[in-house]
This record gives structure tokens, C-alpha cells and sequence, in this order.
């Protein structure tokens, strides 16, 4: 699982059983965002080249990331299901009864 991943997972853990206060992170997230462009340059530029790599390795590195994508997505649904799971037994499943 990557690395950003678990620390997405551990952030919202900890603001879920109210470790971490929204307030404490929420000026940072909204930096990030904010260089979000300039944060992804450097890999547009390894890309670019890269680009005898990807005429001869393209279809493999595409499906590549498709299988990867793919299954972080189904690994980040489950986690979440669990995640809502163990917190609804904490809770006495008396909040977010709408969760499903």
C-alpha cells in the first residue's frame, strides 16, 4: 500500500476518534492544495524524459497503473468499511446511522 496511503488513513483515523483537531491541519491541507500544480511539475518532467521508455514499455506501464489504481481503490473502500465499522461499534451505532 503506498506510503501516502497510510498516512491518509492514519489522518483520518485520528481526526475521527478526535486525536487530531480539524483546525491543527486544516491551514496546511489548504497550502498543499494550493501548490498542488507545482508539487506534480517534477514528474511531468521525468515523464518527459522518459519518453523512449514509454513507446516501448507504454501498453505494460498502462496496464500497470490501471491493475494499481484499481485495487487501491478497492483496498481503500474496505479499509473505510472497517474503519466505519469499528467506529459505529465504539460509538453504539447511536451516530451516522446513514453510513452504509
Amino acid at each position: 500500500m503506498p506510503t501516502p496511503v497510510i498516512g491518509l488513513v492514519l489522518l483520518y483515523l485520528l481526526l475521527t476518534l478526535r486525536i487530531v483537531k480539524l483546525e491543527w491541519v486544516e491551514g496546511l491541507g489548504m497550502f498543499l492544495i494550493s501548490l498542488i500544480g507545482f508539487l506534480f511539475v517534477p514528474s511531468g518532467i521525468q515523464i518527459a524524459n522518459d519518453l523512449g521508455i514509454l513507446k516501448r514499455e507504454g501498453l505494460q506501464i498502462l496496464l500497470v497503473i490501471l491493475v494499481a489504481t484499481v485495487v487501491l481503490l478497492v483496498v481503500t473502500a474496505y479499509v473505510t468499511r472497517l474503519v466505519i465499522a469499528i467506529h459505529k461499534r465504539i460509538m453504539g451505532g447511536q451516530q451516522h446511522d446513514s453510513i452504509n
